[in-house]
């Protein structure tokens, strides 16, 4: 594998990445290959190159699963996603001024959004899918913005809460990002979000084939303590962190990908699939999964921050 060379990390800035492996869109299949490139100074990992900002549309197709709402699993899936919406509210207003006024970063669907607005919550939402924005305006009723945060132009100190749900991977300039959501929050303003974690033990054993990289959308993977930097850095007082999300899902998607690149026989691969996913298994993992998590290996971690005071 060659290296292209030096590469900028836009947490510390330093020019000294080396290429960690070769990856491709192994979940939607894609055009292109693309290097992931490791800083050697704080341990950020981004792809590089990174795909033109006019062209990482094509990435996201219209199954892409944050934009989905279909609903494949009656009774039962509408359960398990109000209460996986219902800990996400918990999360985010954990440091939260209640209720306020909140901002959700990519906020895809809006599910989220709903559901602190059913909490007495003021809500907003920006989404830089046009299509996905103007569909979730329509049926939810609330704000969202088609664009990236910085276009949205919000006033200053507008939001007592801002989150990004498995969003700052994705965006081009992070740092610019979080910037913004510090001049738009207000003094002591929480913010709260989710990143994937490139020291899980996950990450550890799939290797590439850990779901946590989708090579290119995940245009940047986050050590912890670099993140912290980054919030530093970007106005933000880093509260806590831990993980929040991401059990089951994240390791049956590393399974598939593993099972993908590693079996042939597709047989054996949908084999191995069911009895992942089957009732049994998840009960099983439950004890794995509370270990892992207690020691910061999680698939997903959450960081909970305040805006520093002006």
């Amino acid at each position: 594998m060659s290296d292209l060379g030096p590469v900028t990390c836009i947490v510390c800035g330093k020019s000294d990445a080396r290429a960690a492996f070769l990856s491709w869109d192994r979940q939607h299949e894609g055009p292109g290959s693309f290097v992931v490139r490791r800083c050697l100074n704080c341990g950020t990992y981004f792809v590089s190159p990174q795909p033109p900002k006019g062209a990482l549309g094509q990435y996201y197709p219209a199954d892409y699963a944050p934009y989905d709402l279909t609903d494949r699993g009656g009774v039962w899936a509408r359960w398990n996603h109000a209460y996986a919406m219902a800990k996400l509210v918990r999360a985010a207003t954990r440091y939260a001024r209640l209720p306020g006024e909140a901002l959700d970063v990519g906020c895809a669907t809006g599910s989220f959004l709903a559901a602190l607005r059913d909490r007495g919550w003021h809500v907003r939402g920006v989404e830089v899918n046009a299509e996905v924005a103007a569909r979730t305006q329509a049926r939810t009723g609330i704000d969202v913005f088609a664009g990236d945060l910085a276009e949205a132009c919000y006033p200053g100190d507008a939001f007592d809460l801002v989150t990004f749900w498995d969003v700052l991977e994705h965006l081009p300039d992070p740092r610019r990002t979080l910037e913004e959501a510090a001049r738009v929050g207000k003094a002591g303003a929480a913010l709260v979000l989710t990143v994937p974690n490139p020291g899980s033990l996950e990450a550890r054993l799939f290797g590439p084939c850990w779901a946590g990289w989708d090579v290119p959308r995940h245009l940047w993977t986050f050590p912890r303590r670099a993140l912290e930097r980054l919030l530093s850095e970007t106005g933000w007082r880093v509260r806590a962190s831990g993980c929040l999300r991401g059990r089951q899902w994240m390791l049956a998607l590393s399974l598939r990908l593993w099972l993908e690149e590693r079996v042939r026989a597709a047989s054996l691969r949908r084999a191995a699939l069911v009895a992942a996913n089957s009732v049994p298994a998840k009960v099983t993992l439950l004890p794995y999964f509370l270990v892992v998590e207690r020691l910061g290996l999680g698939s997903i971690m959450a960081i909970y921050a305040q805006r520093e005071e002006s």
